[in-house]
């Protein structure tokens, strides 16, 4: 997806040269999505550090940039695709 990623002080924002913007805070459950428009997008889980590693919603972020999203159970993997 090419996103560049900045974190600073519990927060995440999220960019690409497309222009799509993402905004997160750790522990909300609030995502702004902005590409020329602005969207609040409420999330079913926050974003959150576990282990040291922040851990992000994928699926709202895949469809809040029109990518789509497959699990495949079997290898236990997430597929994206953009195109």
């Amino acid at each position: 997806m090419e996103f560049k990623v900045n974190w600073e002080r519990g927060f995440i924002h999220a960019r690409n040269e497309e222009e799509k913007n993402i905004y997160l805070e750790i522990g909300s459950t609030n995502m702004i999505f902005n590409r020329g428009l602005e969207r609040k997008i409420e999330l079913e889980v926050p974003p959150q550090i576990i282990d040291g590693r922040t851990l992000v919603p994928l699926r709202a972020i895949a469809e809040a940039t029109n990518a789509t999203i497959e699990w495949d159970a079997e290898t236990q993997t997430v597929k994206i695709s953009t195109q």
